[in-house]
């Protein structure tokens, strides 16, 4: 998927320290999709193709436009506004996968990891007093031991553990009572559920529920993150199996998740996806 409507989403959002009524600060970031090939002969593997005769008039330039994804130049750019723009009381970084564009989804996972290591180094720099905390996306690698090399930085044991097995984890920020659960969403998208993803995923079914109890024992907040959340894409055809296999949870998947936020309503206290490229919330009712 090519990024039709934003190159790079980036938000800062705010959190609630209810123990001392402190407010502090985190920087979501989503959807980068890198295009490592930005200058080279074969620009149209990263556009989406725009109608009309103008075509390709104005993709020659250091950013692009806005129907392809991201050059190096943009993420730097992006990079460099916000270590002049975030608080001294920022507290961490989600970001919420879709690393890579689409466009090398055929290429060597050497060089997918090479693409990956680039944008992890980039932010290792950029928030070099924070720790981020990642969430693969449906364009990214899997979870592997170099992607645990890579994001040990920031990652304790135990949740390198996690994610080297199953892609998802969760982190205590004992400080704030805040417990940040990340989902690996690719387990439960369409193309995964039909190939390795129904054993892994049923595993991370069990441990989440798991997590969100000992939460819940420990009167706890969670802060739920993943590439891709409940609902559906307002923008193309949901049900089709080409857009479950594009990153879109598997209606039981979603249907279940649902089921999970409501039973855990007084855990959750937020929740922060990725991959639909667009600035919206979500609200999901009690049932009844």
């Amino acid at each position: 998927m090519n990024l039709s409507n934003f190159v790079v989403y980036i938000t800062s959002l705010l959190w609630l320290n209810l123990t001392d009524a402190k407010i502090g600060y985190f920087w979501h970031i989503t959807d980068l999709h890198y295009d490592p090939f930005h200058n080279s002969q074969e620009l149209h593997k990263g556009c989406r193709h725009n109608r009309g005769s103008n075509e390709h008039s104005h993709r020659n330039g250091r950013h692009r436009d806005h129907t392809c994804d991201s050059s190096w130049p943009l993420i730097q750019s992006a990079a460099a506004l916000m270590a002049e723009r975030h608080p001294d009381t920022l507290e961490f970084v989600l970001w919420t996968g879709d690393i890579l564009s689409s466009s090398m989804e055929h290429l060597s996972e050497e060089v997918k990891l090479e693409a990956v290591k680039n944008v992890t180094e980039l932010l290792s720099r950029t928030f070099s007093s924070q720790f981020v905390f990642p969430a693969l996306g449906h364009n990214d690698p899997p979870p592997s031991k170099k992607l645990v090399e890579m994001w040990m930085q920031w990652l304790p044991t135990e949740a390198l553990q996690t994610f080297e097995t199953g892609g998802y984890y969760t982190i205590e920020q004992s400080h704030s009572r805040l417990r940040i659960v990340v989902l690996n969403s690719v387990l439960w998208a369409g193309g995964a559920a039909r190939t390795d993803g129904p054993h892994r995923g049923r595993a991370q079914w069990e441990w989440l529920e798991q997590v969100l109890s000992k939460a819940r024992r420990r009167n706890e907040m969670v802060y739920l993150v993943a590439h891709a959340g409940p609902g559906v894409e307002e923008r193309h055809n949901a049900g089709s199996s080409s857009a479950a296999g594009g990153g879109e949870l598997t209606p039981t998947a979603n249907g279940r998740l649902v089921h999970v936020i409501r039973a855990f309503s007084d855990v959750i206290a937020g929740q922060f996806y990725g991959h639909r490229h667009a600035d919206t919330f979500r609200l999901i009712y009690s049932e009844g």
